[in-house]
């Protein structure tokens, strides 16, 4: 391929061409699918033509033809179209980044759909704002109105992708000055108030575990595990029988559930030994001889397959509980109780 010519070629349902600029190939994404038009394929080669005869005259302007290429960071070319960017576009072009490092296996699915969650919820306040424009008093008011009906924890979580987002927008160009970290998170006179917001009383969880059993048994033994060991649900749904030391009374914590796909722990702090007391292990043993199936997974449905997210848990057995003892929903992985304590004597591998 010569330095001068201009290669046109498609990639799955795109039109995408290939040429040489300032000495290095680079590629572009034509904006036309390869379906959908019959003159596709000639606006596509008269589009590589007009390319390639600009190139020959040196004329070639780099953020007039690709005003939104990545491509123009690398040269250090800003376009005015690209600096004009709203916060929703900016969102997105993040999502296609953080598609593609899932697909590499460079983050987690949950890191994905996370980001997406939060950015779903400042869109509503920034969404069509242009990311130069955004000032302190937006961001104040995205605080003020968003705290009247979350907790503090929540808008603190939000905080940290906004301030994610603002760092991107510095990099990218879109905006001159970076001010992520003015963004400062809401400050509470008592760092415990929103654990304690979610936390249940030993009565409580007595009512809980007692309507399982009496209405759902073969779930009764994964809350029961959960609410004695204080185990993440993704670390319950990956739990394996193999994984039970029953002479030591402990089980080994080396897997997890996450978004459909069984994984290690995040952290090496996470893979650890967990106590199993007695009554635990009583549970885990009735669970076996009535619900086991006879699967290698602790927790399995009516035909013996494992759980693969909570969902069926969550829809048929714990908000249905909840409602029915008139307590507010919460969470079970954010929930702590007054058993929680007993986390702490799990040993760190």
């Amino acid at each position: 391929m010569s330095k001068k010519d201009v290669k046109l070629y498609k990639d799955r349902n795109y039109f995408l061409v290939a040429f040489y600029y300032n000495g290095v190939r680079v590629r572009e994404r034509l904006n036309l699918k390869s379906s959908g038009r019959k003159d596709a394929e000639k606006w596509a080669e008269r589009r590589r033509s007009d390319i390639e005869a600009k190139l020959l005259e040196n004329s070639f302007e780099y953020a007039k033809e690709f005003p939104n290429s990545k491509n123009l960071r690398r040269f250090g070319i800003i376009s005015h179209e690209s600096k004009n960017k709203t916060f929703s576009e900016v969102c997105e072009e993040i999502d296609e980044i953080n598609d593609l490092y899932y697909k590499k296996g460079i983050i987690k699915r949950s890191t994905v759909k996370n980001y997406k969650k939060n950015t779903n919820i400042l869109k509503k306040w920034l969404g069509e704002k242009y990311v130069k424009n955004i000032s302190p008093a937006d961001i104040k008011q995205f605080k003020l109105e968003y705290l009247e009906s979350v907790s503090v924890k929540t808008v603190n979580n939000k905080l940290t992708s906004l301030r994610n987002i603002i760092r991107f927008c510095a990099e990218s160009g879109y905006i001159e000055n970076d001010f992520a970290d003015s963004i400062k998170n809401l400050k509470t006179n008592n760092a415990e108030v929103d654990v304690v917001e979610n936390v249940f009383t030993e009565e409580e969880v007595a009512a809980i575990l007692n309507h399982i059993y009496k209405y759902h048994r073969y779930a009764y033994a994964f809350y029961y595990v959960g609410f004695h060991t204080g185990m993440r649900i993704g670390e319950l749904l990956a739990m394996k029988w193999s994984n039970i030391d029953w002479h030591s009374k402990t089980y080994f914590v080396q897997e997890t559930m996450t978004e459909y796909t069984l994984s290690r722990p995040k952290t090496e702090s996470s893979i650890r030994n967990v106590s199993l007391f007695d009554d635990v292990l009583s549970v885990l043993d009735y669970h076996k001889k009535h619900f086991g199936k006879k699967s290698k997974f602790i927790f399995v449905n009516q035909y013996g397959n494992n759980y693969i997210s909570n969902n069926a848990f969550t829809d048929i057995v714990w908000k249905p509980t909840l409602e029915e003892l008139g307590l507010r929903y919460r969470i079970p992985s954010i929930c702590v109780t007054l058993m929680q304590p007993m986390r702490s004597s799990t040993e760190k591998i």
